[in-house]
């Protein structure tokens, strides 16, 4: 064998071959994990879930899935066929015989596996025979595609006049098709209908940059997540592979050139600071818990007798554990007949998700509405992860490269879509834009109070956005206190749910303080039950009330892994790879859920100290009826939201919901 044709003369092909496309190599490794994993199944799901033609949105859902993944799929053939096709300066020596294979197949085998992932994932979301239909059908979308690049050029011989022939991005190749010419630049490969689509992807991907720039909650609400993404991959790559062409004509690398500027920049642009309001004084007004301890219990004691002090502690979990708080506080609201659980609910410590969903309750239930459980599911089950997708593809990404801050990130998005999804939920008469602080007053009084939990990244420890002033000698700090600052409620419930990667890390400047910015993140990181917090305020109402406390405490979960002993936390599988360099990363990873079971377990024995009633668990119960869980993320599709009613509303319960329903009535009951 010669040595052109040898092993590294095969493999150095290869290493340039996907040199030149590695962008939509990584656009398309991307977008298959986030395909695969549970938010991105259930995103699938919401697109094909419905008859076919039940209404006019679902007849759009599936248009656009299918027109969207073309569009994709495409963008990745013509980029990776255009890059190849260029005959740069410094090309390695590479004989042609080698190098042909990868400039007529790798770009087609490029569009196909798009198309696959989407189908695969596709069978992978279906739970009826018609939603596998659609997976067959995204095949062979995928298929015919390929058939027609293949035989692109023996249909334009039937169609191609003479003296038409520059119409056609492929002309040159008719004469000679198993040989493809090579180009000396860009603008000669892009010519005719192959320049003209080109240019037609490039130039949508301007105007949507525009748009997400302006208004990327706009842009959120209207396009489809999936949409968003696949509109976002198909016309980032024109751009992308113009940058490529550039680093490799010119000699620059351009991906390590972007990756350092990235990382330097991030020294001094950071533009994630957390959003408050003006005013200071509403902050210092805030009742003091141990004065809210009295009032409740003027309010609700008579004769002699006080009823059950009702205190809640929500878990993390993302949209589903919001959802699932709000289904939860809402059941028990409408079932006891409003006024007795509001006046008797003392306060909510949440945590992500549960925050969310606690806020929203709260919010809702401060316009005395009841029924109110269904007005609670139609605000939690809008689509908010359409908002921070658009925040975090043209705020942040762009943001990240510039070199001071010119725009605002994807929390600030995030939580105008809270607000504006809340809003239109309820028609306008309640607004999660109002005062964090002045929310401290609940018709006319200091309860339910809010706990929302943060976790202060500086130092590891608790920090907690409250209604109420925290209690002397305090384990956690407040932050309002600690940010001088008044905020939004939907800030609030935010900084409670700032997940890593999905959320930044929001920071603020300390008044009088040498260190010049601190940062706060997800609750989850530091313990994810609010057990901790929940625990701490049942021991100084307990102080304060003396003989007169008699507590009802209620815990939510949205981990559909944990047993029913709350206090067990699960298990994983043990690590089988490298343990020795994992085993420190697996651990950290687990330390989260073992302090949370373990603050859990204390609660739990606290409160059976008072009666083996006193504590009531409301948890998710594995699968669903489609047999999936409900995704971690920020949306929910119309089956995952019936999945998550079904964990109280089954007519057929498991042990799981039964035991649901047990503490329903139990709670109910208490608060009668």
């Amino acid at each position: 064998m010669s040595s052109e044709y040898s092993l590294n003369a095969r493999l150095r092909a290869l290493s340039w071959a996907i040199n030149l496309t590695r962008l939509n190599i990584i656009l398309l490794l991307v977008t298959s994990v986030l395909l695969w994993v549970g938010q991105g199944q259930d995103l699938l799901t919401s697109m094909i879930e419905g008859g076919a033609f039940e209404s006019r949105e679902t007849v759009l859902n599936r248009i656009s899935l299918f027109g969207s993944t073309a569009l994709w799929a495409l963008s990745i053939w013509l980029w990776a066929r255009v890059l190849l096709s260029i005959k740069f300066p410094d090309s390695p020596e590479i004989d042609e015989k080698l190098m042909l294979p990868y400039r007529k197949h790798l770009p087609r085998a490029l569009a196909v596996i798009a198309f696959a992932a989407v189908a695969i994932n596709l069978a992978r979301a279906a739970t009826e025979t018609i939603d596998y239909f659609y997976a067959f059908a995204m095949a062979v979308e995928g298929l015919v595609i390929w058939w027609l690049l293949i035989k692109r050029r023996d249909y334009a011989r039937r169609f191609i006049a003479k003296g038409d022939k520059n119409h056609w991005a492929w002309v040159e190749e008719l004469e000679n098709p198993d040989h493809p010419p090579l180009f000396d630049s860009l603008r000669a490969a892009l010519h005719g209908i192959q320049g003209r689509i080109a240019a037609f992807t490039a130039a949508l991907g301007v105007v949507l940059l525009a748009w997400g720039l302006a208004h990327p909650l706009s842009m959120g609400n209207t396009l489809d997540t999936l949409l968003l993404l696949m509109l976002w991959g198909a016309t980032m790559l024109p751009w992308g592979s113009m940058l490529t062409y550039w680093g490799n004509r010119r000699g620059y690398p351009v991906l390590l050139f972007s990756i350092i500027g990235i990382l330097v920049f991030s020294l001094w642009n950071d533009n994630h600071p957390i959003r408050t309001l003006e005013t200071a004084g509403n902050v210092e007004e805030r009742p003091t818990l141990e004065a809210a301890i009295d009032a409740w219990k003027e309010h609700n004691c008579r004769n002699g007798e006080c009823p059950r002090f009702v205190f809640v502690a929500t878990a993390g979990g993302g949209i589903r554990a919001a959802y699932w708080t709000g289904t939860v506080l809402g059941e028990v609201h409408d079932l006891a007949g409003g006024a007795p659980f509001a006046e008797r609910l003392f306060g909510v410590s949440g945590v992500s998700g549960g925050s969310v969903g606690a806020t929203v309750y709260r919010a809702i239930a401060q316009t005395g509405q009841t029924p109110l459980t269904k007005q609670v599911q139609e605000a939690l089950g809008q689509d908010y992860l359409g908002p921070v997708s658009a925040g975090l593809l043209y705020r942040d990404l762009p943001q990240a490269m510039l070199p001071v801050v010119l725009l605002s990130d994807r929390a600030e998005v995030f939580e105008q879509g809270l607000e504006e999804g809340f809003s239109a939920a309820m028609k306008d008469q309640a607004s999660l834009a109002a005062s964090f602080a002045e929310s401290a007053l609940f018709q006319g009084r200091e309860w339910p109070a809010l706990f929302l939990n943060s976790t202060w990244s500086d130092n590891g420890r608790r920090i907690v956005g409250a209604t109420l002033q925290p209690p002397q000698g305090a384990l956690y700090q407040d932050l309002l206190n600690t940010l001088g600052k008044d905020m939004r409620l939907s800030t609030a419930a935010h900084n409670s749910a700032r997940f890593p990667l999905v959320s930044p890390a929001g920071y603020w400047n300390p008044v009088e303080s040498e260190v010049e910015k601190q940062r706060l993140q997800d609750g989850g990181l530091f313990e994810n039950y609010g057990a901790e917090t929940a625990l701490e305020i049942l021991k100084v109402a307990e102080q304060r009330l003396g003989d007169d406390f008699h507590p009802l405490v209620i815990m939510i979960t949205s981990d559909p892994r944990l047993r029913a002993d709350i206090s067990q936390a699960p298990f994983n599988k043990p690590l089988g790879f490298v343990p020795e360099l994992l085993s420190t990363f697996h651990t950290y990873a687990r330390v989260r859920l073992g302090r949370g079971a373990e603050a859990a377990g204390r609660l739990k024995a606290w409160s059976e100290t008072y009666g083996s009633d006193v504590f009531q668990y409301f948890r998710m119960c594995g699968e669903g009826a489609d047999g999936k869980e409900p995704p971690l993320g920020w949306a929910l599709s119309s089956s995952a939201q019936r999945d998550i009613r079904g964990y109280l509303e089954s007519e057929t319960p498991d042990d799981c919901r039964k035991g649901n329903q047990q503490a329903l009535q139990n709670v109910v009951g208490a608060l009668r």
